[in-house]
C-alpha cells in the first residue's frame, strides 16, 4: 500500500509536466515571431500577466535628480545613472562616482545634496582628473587643450566643427553639406534618399517608333521588292502589268530602243512588250 501511495502522485507529477515538455519541442522549431505569438497565447490561456509592485523607498527619496542640465533616474545605482548624461560612459560614471567618494551601488536618488554636488562638480572638473586618454576631445582645435564635453558641450562643439568644415570647403565638409556619406562608403545602392527606388530606365524616342510603323506600310503598298544596293531599275514593264518597286510609273507609250540598236531585254526572263504602233519595222 505504501508503495502505491507513493508512487500516484510522481504519476500525477508526469502527467503534468508531459504537456509543458511537448510546448518546449514545438517552439524548438519555430522562428522568433512565432514564438513570440506562442507566448502570448500561452500567457492568455495562464490568464492574465503578474503586476509587478513598485517599490517604495521612502519619503525621502529622489526619483529624478539633476546633474550636467540632465535628469536621471534615481532608482538606478550612481554608475549607471550618470551614463544619463551625455558624453559620460560607464566607466567614466564609475571613476567620477569614485572621484566624489560616492558608492557606485548606491541609489542616486537616496544620495543626500551634498553628495549630488559632489558629483556634479566632479563631472565639471572631471577633465583634470583623469588621464589624457580617457577624454573624449584631446588636443582641441582653437585652444590646444584636452577637454572632456558633457551634456549640451557636446552638440556646440559638433556644430561648430562641421560649420568650420563647410566654410573651409574640405571634402568632408561638401559630404557633409550635401548629406552624403563622409568616409569612403559606396552610394551606388544604399544610401538613397527620395521616393525614387529602383532604376529609372529612358524611353525609346516616338520619332523612331513612327518610322519603324511606316516601314512596313510602305513594303505593302511599293508592289514588289527594292533592286539591291548599286542595280539599275528594270525596264518599263508591259501594259497591264503590275508597276515596278518603288511605285515608278511606266513610261507613256512602252520604252523606244536607242537609234540603231536593238531594243533592251527585259529584265527577269519576262516576255518583250509589244511593239508600239508606227515604230521601226
Amino acid at each position: 500500500m505504501a508503495d502505491e501511495k507513493t508512487k500516484e502522485p510522481k504519476e500525477e507529477k508526469k502527467g503534468a509536466k508531459a504537456p509543458d515538455e511537448a510546448d518546449e519541442k514545438k517552439e524548438k522549431g519555430l522562428s522568433p515571431d512565432a514564438k513570440k505569438e506562442a507566448k502570448k497565447e500561452k500567457e492568455k490561456k495562464q490568464g492574465a500577466p503578474k503586476v509587478v509592485k513598485k517599490v517604495d523607498y521612502g519619503p525621502d527619496f529622489k526619483y529624478i535628480v539633476r546633474i550636467a542640465n540632465t535628469d536621471l533616474d534615481g532608482t538606478k545605482n550612481v554608475e549607471y545613472a550618470l551614463t544619463g548624461v551625455k558624453g559620460v560612459g560607464i566607466r567614466m560614471g564609475t571613476l567620477i562616482s569614485d572621484l566624489a567618494g560616492v558608492s557606485r551601488y548606491e541609489k542616486i536618488g537616496k544620495l543626500n545634496e551634498q553628495q549630488i554636488e559632489s558629483l556634479a562638480k566632479t563631472v565639471e572638473e572631471v577633465a583634470t582628473k583623469v588621464p589624457t586618454w580617457m577624454v573624449n576631445r584631446q588636443f582641441d582645435w582653437e585652444s590646444g587643450n584636452d577637454m572632456h564635453l558633457t551634456a549640451s558641450g557636446v552638440d556646440i562643439m559638433l556644430r561648430d566643427d562641421l560649420n568650420r568644415l563647410k566654410k573651409i570647403r574640405s571634402y568632408r565638409g561638401v559630404r557633409h553639406e550635401a548629406g552624403l556619406p563622409v568616409r569612403g562608403q559606396r552610394t551606388r545602392s544604399h544610401g538613397r534618399t527620395g521616393l525614387t527606388v529602383g532604376v529609372s530606365r529612358v524611353k525609346a524616342p516616338e520619332e523612331k517608333k513612327e518610322g519603324e510603323a511606316a516601314a512596313p506600310a510602305g513594303a505593302k503598298g511599293g508592289g514588289g521588292a527594292k533592286p539591291l544596293g548599286g542595280a539599275k531599275p528594270a525596264a518599263a514593264p508591259a501594259a497591264g502589268a503590275a508597276p515596278a518597286a518603288g511605285g515608278a510609273k511606266p513610261a507613256a507609250g512602252g520604252a523606244k530602243p536607242a537609234a540603231g540598236g536593238k531594243p533592251a531585254a527585259p529584265a527577269g526572263g519576262a516576255k518583250p512588250a509589244a511593239k508600239p504602233e508606227g515604230g521601226k519595222k
